[in-house]
């Protein structure tokens, strides 16, 4: 595929063909996760959730972010179009399962986030791991990013409370 091709608006019509294909690999990441729990014996499981990017998170991300609305801009700069995240009692199986994950063959690790060990300086705190998966578009395969975010039930608490405040206050900057 040639760089025009790429080049296109991310409109609506354009974000449902790829939810299309997302949703697949949205489910195959899930399960993939869930196989690492169970043949690892982590107990510690709080919840286990999973979701594509809605159209609207993912514009106002790019917005946010000072990206142009293209579908080339999100391939190479949105990493969690598709996202599955564990929430756990605590920060060792927390790492357990990072290394379980990193130890799958199932997955195809391009970058990996310590903010537990490293957090933001808004005070976020996660283990993010970012994969590469394709899009099925008919003819083309496109890669894209996907990302599992591992945490405690604490961080996922913080994590929710800062990202609304934080959105919250660029939507009233664009309105």
């Amino acid at each position: 595929m040639d760089k025009k091709q790429f080049n296109i608006d991310l409109s609506y019509y354009v974000y449902k063909n790829i939810c299309n294909s997302a949703d697949f690999t949205r489910i195959q990441i899930l399960n993939s996760v869930k196989d690492v729990i169970k043949n690892n014996k982590i107990n510690e499981i709080s919840r286990l959730e999973s979701r594509i990017k809605t159209y609207t998170s993912l514009i106002e991300k790019m917005k946010y972010k000072g990206y142009d609305l293209t579908l080339e801009e999100m391939l190479q700069n949105i990493n969690d179009i598709v996202g599955v995240r564990v929430i756990c009692n605590n920060e060792n199986e927390v790492y357990d399962l990072v290394r379980c994950i990193k130890n799958e063959n199932k997955f195809n690790i391009v970058l990996e986030k310590d903010y537990i060990k490293n957090p933001k300086k808004s005070g976020y705190m996660s283990y993010h791991i970012i994969l590469k998966e394709y899009l099925n578009l008919g003819r083309f395969f496109i890669p894209y990013r996907a990302e599992i975010q591992i945490r405690t039930n604490e961080m996922d608490e913080w994590a929710k409370i800062a990202h609304d405040s934080t959105y919250k206050k660029f939507l009233k900057v664009i309105s």
